[in-house]
């Protein structure tokens, strides 16, 4: 099995220093067997080139952003993925419920909406209509014992 990260030059280079053999020596089995790469989610042309079976995970990344960021980035993976349709999307984010709207949920909502402006938690159906703009089909959702749940999303 092989891993990249994928994250802003910023951040690939804090990890370059830290995902070494010499600074994580426990990891030295590990560390060979993950490429680090710079590039922006924005952007398909930096993006890595996917093959069948790849899995690509966001965790934390499109609760950061708007609608209409969180489509730019959707829509860039997805032109990447191109016609290969072994190509898992696995989403890791919080998805709101109306069962429980009293939820601690609701404070990450409510600080992402006042700390980056139009970013937000979304409901399941909210992020099933991204999914279906960019070109993704939403195929399971799983609840996690933690705030989160797990989306598996496919390229149609």
């Amino acid at each position: 099995m092989q891993g990249l990260l994928f994250d802003r030059p910023s951040v690939i280079a804090q990890a370059t220093n830290i995902w070494s053999v010499e600074t994580s020596p426990k990891y030295a089995s590990i560390i060979p067997r993950v490429t680090l790469l710079a590039g922006s989610l924005f952007n398909s042309s930096s993006l890595p080139d996917f093959h069948e079976g790849d899995a690509i995970h966001l965790r934390y990344i499109l609760h950061d952003w708007s609608d209409e960021k969180c489509m730019q980035i959707l829509t860039a993976i997805r032109s990447k993925i191109g016609n290969i349709q072994n190509v898992k999307l696995i989403i890791n984010e919080i998805v709101l419920t109306t069962k429980d709207p009293v939820s601690f949920k609701y404070l990450f909502d409510l600080h992402m909406k006042l700390i980056n402006g139009n970013a937000m938690e979304r409901y399941a159906h909210q992020w099933k209509e991204l999914f279906d703009s960019a070109g993704f089909k939403l195929i399971s959702t799983t609840p996690t014992r933690s705030l989160n749940s797990i989306m598996l999303v496919n390229p149609i």
